[in-house]
C-alpha cells in the first residue's frame, strides 16, 4: 500500500512536452510541474482533447513515484486497468484531480488502523487516550521468592514473572537453571540470596557469564544475604554478571 498524494493546488491542468510511447515507464515530460508534489501521484492523460471533448478511448491513467525536473518518474502504465497503455502525442491533456486510485490508496492507510465502521481497530494499534501515564508513577518489579531449592532441582527462573529473585534460607548447594520465557536485550534480573546459617555452593547453568573482571559467586557468605546482578546479552545469549555484593 503506498498513499498517491494530490497536487498543492486545485484545478492543475498541464499537456505533455514530449511523446509518451506505450510501454514506456521511465518519466514523462510535461511542458511544467509547478503544484505538482515530488511525491507519489496519479494522473490522467487524454480523458479530454484541447476543445474539452472526452476522449475515453485514449483515456490512461498513470502513477508515478515523483518530480524530477520536468518529467514525472517511474510510471505505471494503465494504471486502474481501465483502459489501455498506449501512444500520446506532444501537447495531449495531462490531468490531477480525485481519482478512484487515490481515495482507495487513502482508504487502505485507514484501514490499518480503523474499522470499516470508522472506529478504532485496537486489534491493529493502542488507543494511547486510555493507555497509563507514567509520569511520576512507581513501576513495582516483580519479586518471587523461596525459602530453599534442593540440589537436583535447582532454580527454575521464568524471566516473563520475575525480575527479583530471593532465597531467604539456602539450605543446601544450589544451581541456578538457565532461565526461561524469551528475555529481550538489556533485560535486568536480580537475584537475592541468603543461607540457613550454613554456607552452600553455588554454581550456574550455561547463559550466565562473568567477566575477567567479576567471576560468578561460587559460594555463600555465611550469614550474609548476597546480591547478583544481571543484564541479557541478546548477541550471545547470555546473562551477563555486572555487579556482586555479599556483606548485606
Amino acid at each position: 500500500m503506498t498513499i498517491r498524494y494530490p497536487p498543492s493546488q486545485n484545478a492543475i491542468q498541464k499537456t505533455l512536452d514530449a511523446q509518451l510511447l506505450s510501454g514506456v515507464t521511465a518519466s514523462m515530460t510535461l511542458n511544467n510541474v509547478t503544484g505538482i508534489q515530488n511525491l507519489s501521484g496519479v494522473c490522467v492523460i487524454d480523458a479530454v482533447d484541447a476543445n474539452g471533448n472526452e476522449t475515453p478511448a485514449k483515456r490512461e491513467y498513470i502513477i508515478f513515484t515523483g518530480v524530477s525536473g520536468s518529467t514525472l518518474t517511474t510510471l505505471t502504465r494503465n494504471a486502474d486497468g481501465g483502459g489501455t497503455d498506449q501512444d500520446h502525442s506532444v501537447g495531449a491533456i495531462v490531468q490531477f484531480c480525485p481519482d478512484v486510485l487515490q481515495q482507495q490508496a487513502i482508504l487502505d492507510a485507514l484501514l490499518l488502523t480503523v474499522t470499516t465502521d470508522g472506529a478504532l481497530d485496537t486489534t491493529k494499534v493502542v488507543d494511547l487516550t486510555t493507555a497509563q501515564t507514567l509520569t511520576n508513577k512507581r513501576i513495582e518489579p516483580r519479586i518471587v521468592t523461596a525459602t530453599s531449592y534442593t540440589t537436583d532441582t535447582g532454580i527454575s527462573l521464568t524471566v516473563a514473572t520475575a525480575d527479583i529473585f530471593q532465597v531467604t534460607a539456602q539450605a543446601g548447594a544450589l544451581k541456578f537453571n538457565n532461565p526461561g520465557g524469551t528475555p529481550v536485550n538489556g533485560q535486568k534480573l536480580i537475584v537475592r540470596i541468603k543461607d540457613d546459617g550454613t554456607a552452600q555452593a553455588l554454581t550456574y547453568d550455561t547463559q550466565f557469564r562473568a567477566s575477567s573482571d567479576l567471576a560468578l559467586p561460587t559460594t555463600t557468605v555465611l550469614g550474609k544475604t548476597l546480591y547478583m546482578g544481571f543484564m541479557f546479552n541478546a548477541t550471545d545469549t547470555r546473562w551477563d554478571l555486572l555487579a556482586v555484593l555479599d556483606n548485606f
